[in-house]
């Protein structure tokens, strides 16, 4: 019988979308989960797609989420936590296959 080391970490598959999409109180996802179901969040959430799928359908190559999110503040003078731009990349990500390749997604530390 062989003793396990401190460093065998079991090998474990990425979240599906799925398991992304449950709402998690008291995380980041659960606040972002939150923050979208408002009108601020929806209203947010609509032009930053908006935006983001007139770059894609002009050919962009690449497509920054938070410079879109920025011009988006900027216009509708509303507040987006900085935290939330990256989930809100990852929905786009998931939603908008037109935008799966076009948007970098980093990896994830924590929920």
């Amino acid at each position: 019988m062989s003793q396990a080391s401190l460093f065998d970490f079991p090998i474990v598959a990425p979240a599906t979308a799925e398991q992304r999409a449950l709402s998690i109180q008291g995380t980041l996802q659960g606040a972002y989960d939150v923050w979208r179901r408002t009108p601020e969040g929806i209203q947010v959430w609509l032009a930053v797609r908006g935006e983001a799928l007139t770059e894609a359908h002009a050919g962009a190559r690449r497509i920054g989420v938070k410079a879109i999110a920025e011009r988006v503040r900027a216009e509708l003078k509303v507040e987006v936590n900085n935290s939330l731009v990256a989930l809100m990349a990852r929905e786009l990500v998931d939603t908008e296959p037109a935008l799966a390749g076009l948007i970098e997604l980093r990896r994830r530390h924590a929920a």
